[in-house]
């Protein structure tokens, strides 16, 4: 593909700022190049077979995510075959690296072409450098100028890991030229020029699945070696210094005040040099930090609904709005002193020299305890349903749900089977398995039914399945299987998400409610789903700028609940709805976990249950086949990322069953232990 060759400069007094560390996810944008009408190159025969750059680009884009998010990174594609200007993809790009800046990385996949020379051919690799890529009428984008360092390294290790796994000529690495989307997006950034298409011998090499899963594996291998390194930050999350050992980051850390060590592969502070005091609002973000202890009480006692925590070992110090839940006292029940939460309380009794127990101020069951006689009868059980893979996590979850099978005695013996591997169709089922007596929800491969859920049905000695979607999601192979097993099938599925949707919702009876989420997205639908399975509420998916008029007059008349900011529900749609309900009303917040702690806190009244679920919230499937345990416990289910988010440990802090919190189920093996025990620090 011929390029055109731009050249920039920017102020060399320009005051640059690396965006600061707010998410503990290693991140990866792809930007398969071209696509939609815009084909790129159509190399030696592209013009004949109907083969062009952009079918190249996405093959090897789409090998890449796979094999990346089986790494564990969150991968995100600019865009999937459609055409989309370079100012749009470098936006979308930036979008999806905010407030997560340093965590991420941009790779932009091409192949090249030299339309005079058929003999051309090469590998080679392209950043972005301020120093010798510079115009004034093409000023790159500030924050890029300040990655430059790293994206220098992000070449260094990916090029060299593609060219071993090609096998193609090195034709080098470029800092010299500036293209658009190299120079404008606020994050590490590469663009790689996979080969050129206009050498035959190299069109018929790239056209082949091995070429492209090499060259996936090439990338994939680099951009892992990129993360697995240890970065130095201060206090206010500016980064210092990167390296490729933590001993060698600890030692400087150590000689800077106020700084911390950041394992950007494990995604995990590992060393902090610092004091830090944060001050939190409640259904707000982090407000403030002090280094002393005094400073950050005295300014949150200015405020209403505060507390302050110590951010290294995660202890309430004061708060003006939660009450003290926990009290250290002596074997005749003299209280010596109250905490907001187990963890200090526990410390607390430890390091006094007389035998103590701590209690739980409200129900006065003993959580800890050194008095001889005196024995614990307030703790909190751990359960995990977990798998292998999604599909066996959504079997522990139905073992749970039903350990003996159905009773011979219940109403439906109906099953839920959807795919294992694209949300599109499954975001509204939550609603359907409940009234279907609560079903568990299976998952399948597209093509094979799996023998463990073959199995599972045949435990369960269920006799009806309900498949969801058509046959590009759960194919009639799955069906005519389900037949000769001797169920009855029931497929739910119309040409698109949306229109499933619809064909879901008209098998509700009695729905008191509707959340309208957005059907791009899974993260607001799946916080939702639980709460809607549970309480008789469904779920109707729409566009960004458009829904469906038959989901208009399926509102009607209802209580709405619009989930999400406008970035997801536009505002029209907002306005369509409410002319078809007077009761509309929109739950949303700054992120998915934000806006589930809304619709939390929203529908508090209907959860007191002495269980709580967490699951991720990075992918669907676990918290989807959960809903059906939620359904059955009426208990929450809090989905969670790399650490707790503030507004939802908000929710945390003040859910009080009646009975106590008793157990916290476990759905799916993405949730770091640490969440969970951060969890239950607050919930005896």
């Amino acid at each position: 593909m011929k390029k055109k060759i731009v050249m920039l400069v920017v102020s060399m007094t320009m005051f640059l700022v690396i965006p600061m560390l707010a998410s503990a996810e290693k991140n990866v944008v792809i930007d398969p190049g071209h696509g939609g009408w815009d084909s790129g190159t159509a190399g030696y025969s592209g013009n004949s077979t109907g083969f062009y750059e952009k079918h190249a680009n996405l093959a090897i884009s789409e090998k890449l995510r796979d094999k990346l998010k089986a790494l564990g990174f969150t991968v995100y594609m600019t865009h999937n075959d459609e055409y989309l200007s370079l100012q749009d993809r470098t936006a979308r790009a930036n979008a999806f690296a905010k407030g997560k800046n340093d965590q991420t990385v941009f790779v932009s996949v091409h192949h090249n072409a030299a339309p005079t020379n058929p003999y051309v051919r090469g590998f080679e690799t392209y950043h972005y450098d301020n120093k010798y890529a510079w115009e004034a009428a093409y000023p790159p984008d500030p924050i890029q100028v300040a990655y430059g360092s790293e994206s220098k390294r992000l070449a260094e290790l990916v090029h060299p890991s593609t060219v071993n796994a090609v096998g193609l000529t090195d034709k080098g690495m470029r800092n010299n030229q500036a293209f658009y989307v190299i120079r404008n997006t606020q994050m590490p950034s590469l663009l790689l020029e996979m080969g050129y298409m206009s050498n035959p011998m190299e069109e018929a090499l790239i056209k082949t699945w091995t070429f492209q899963n090499n060259a996936a594996e090439g990338i994939k291998d680099g951009i892992v070696s990129f993360f697995k390194v240890f970065e130095v930050y201060t206090a206010e999350n500016k980064r210092l210094k990167v390296v490729k050992t933590k001993e060698e980051a600890i030692e400087f850390s150590k000689s800077q005040a106020n700084t911390y060590v950041f394992d950007k592969y494990e995604q995990k502070k590992v060393y902090e040099n610092l004091n830090e005091y944060s001050v939190y609002q409640k259904g707000k973000d982090k407000l403030k930090t002090y280094p002393v202890k005094e400073d950050a009480i005295q300014y949150a006692e200015s405020l209403a609904n505060t507390r302050v925590v110590d951010d290294h070992t995660e202890k309430i110090l004061w708060s003006n709005y939660l009450p003290k839940k926990y009290s250290v006292q002596t074997e005749a029940g003299k209280s010596l002193w109250s905490y907001y939460d187990v963890k200090s309380a526990i410390e607390y009794a430890k390091w006094k020299a007389t035998p103590l127990k701590v209690v739980d101020i409200d129900s006065k069951g003993v959580i800890w305890s050194s008095i001889d006689g005196v024995s614990i009868n307030r703790f909190i059980n751990d359960k995990d349903l977990i798998g292998l893979d999604r599909m066996e996590t959504a079997i522990k979850v139905s073992r749970d749900l039903y350990p003996n099978g159905f009773a011979s005695s219940k109403a439906k013996k109906a099953v839920v089977l959807s795919t294992a591997y694209d949300f599109a169709d499954a975001l509204s089922v939550g609603p359907l398995a409940a009234q279907l007596d609560n079903a568990p929800i299976l998952l399948t491969d597209k093509n094979q039914l799996p023998q463990s859920v073959e199995k599972e049905l045949a435990r369960l000695s269920a006799n009806e399945v309900y498949i969801i979607g058509g046959k590009g999601a759960v194919s009639s192979a799955v069906q005519d299987r389900l037949g000769k097993l001797g169920m009855t099938v029931t497929r739910v599925g119309g040409a698109d998400r949306y229109e499933t949707n619809v064909m879901i919702n008209k098998k509700l009876s009695n729905v008191k409610g509707v959340f309208v989420a957005s059907g791009k997205n899974y993260a607001d639908a799946l916080g939702a789903a639980p709460i809607a399975s549970a309480n008789q509420w469904a779920i109707v998916l729409t566009g960004k700028d458009s829904i469906q008029s038959s989901s208009l007059a399926y509102v009607k008349g209802k209580q709405v609940k619009v989930l999400g900011g406008t970035s997801a529900i536009s505002t029209t749609v907002e306005q369509s709805i409410k002319g078809y309900s007077t009761n509309v009303e929109r739950l949303s917040g700054a992120d998915r976990y934000k806006t589930l702690a809304n619709v939390l806190t929203e529908f508090k009244s209907v959860m007191g249950s002495e269980k709580v679920i967490v699951s991720t919230g990075t992918n669907y499937p676990d918290a989807l086949t959960a809903s059906a345990l939620s359904v059955k416990t009426k208990a929450p289910i809090v989905l969670v990322g790399g650490t707790m988010d503030g507004h939802l440990e908000d929710f945390i802090l003040e859910y009080q069953p009646s009975t106590g919190v008793k157990e916290v189920i476990k759905v799916g093996g993405k949730v770091d232990n640490a969440i969970i025990e951060k969890m239950k620090n607050v919930l005896y």
